[in-house]
């Protein structure tokens, strides 16, 4: 799809928002993954921690990706998407005051590499499958394109972009950043939640209100038919 098209689904507000959390959640998943492994570098001075860092970050993604489809369906809400966004949030923000740079500290950050890896082996999912419920049909594709163009994005950039914020700020301040990401995605998916149940009781009133005078539509007809016949 051209920039041009994205552009114009982005001027519809729900869409806007929908995007906006999207990004700020995988700026977030990047951001914390590429900072646990700096400060694990920086503590350790182990390549091969990092590397630990790295896979119990991904062990959820596969045991939830090849096990775990009810408990996916389980958050399958903008409102539950929300709480897990919040919950990421606090993790990140908690983290540099539970660390410690002995063997107790490491093992209280890989808990926190997994359980955010958890939150988000079950926010990936969810998001994408929930957004024929925002669009119309015919923007569905587009709007799963300009998701999947935003993660690809992300995904380049990220490291990039934490050596650039490193300069400027220190590990505590670049999780406190993380966890501003997830706080404000979360309150994008709350809103999302809001916004499609007003959205669902518009529609239920319309289809009432047609259904209402259509019968007394037909009530009408049927009224001027008998009078027809009688005379």
């Amino acid at each position: 799809m051209a920039p041009v098209g994205y552009l114009q689904l982005l001027r519809k507000r729900s869409v806007l928002v929908l995007w906006s959390s999207a990004a700020l959640s995988v700026l977030g998943d990047r951001l914390y993954g590429l900072a646990v492994m700096w400060v694990v570098y920086e503590s350790t001075g182990s390549a091969t921690w990092m590397g630990v860092a790295a896979v119990v970050e991904s062990i959820p993604y596969i045991l939830i990706g090849t096990f775990g489809r009810d408990l996916v369906a389980r958050f399958s809400s903008y409102r539950a998407l929300g709480w897990l966004d919040a919950g990421r949030a606090a993790a990140a923000c908690a983290l540099p005051l539970l660390w410690s740079p002995d063997g107790g500290g490491l093992a209280v950050l890989l808990a926190m590499v997994f359980v955010l890896g958890t939150f988000g082996a079950l926010f990936g999912p969810n998001l994408g499958a929930l957004v024929p419920d925002l669009v119309e049909p015919g923007q569905v594709r587009q709007v799963i394109g300009l998701l999947d163009l935003t993660t690809r994005i992300a995904a380049i950039a990220g490291p990039g972009a934490v050596g650039l914020i490193l300069l400027a700020v220190s590990e505590v301040q670049l999780f406190a950043l993380d966890g501003v990401t997830f706080a404000v995605s979360a309150v994008a998916m709350w809103w999302l939640h809001a916004h499609a149940r007003r959205t669902a009781r518009v529609a239920a009133a319309s289809g009432l209100a047609a259904a209402v005078l259509g019968a007394g539509s037909r009530r009408r007809r049927r009224g001027r038919c008998c009078a027809a016949t009688r005379t």
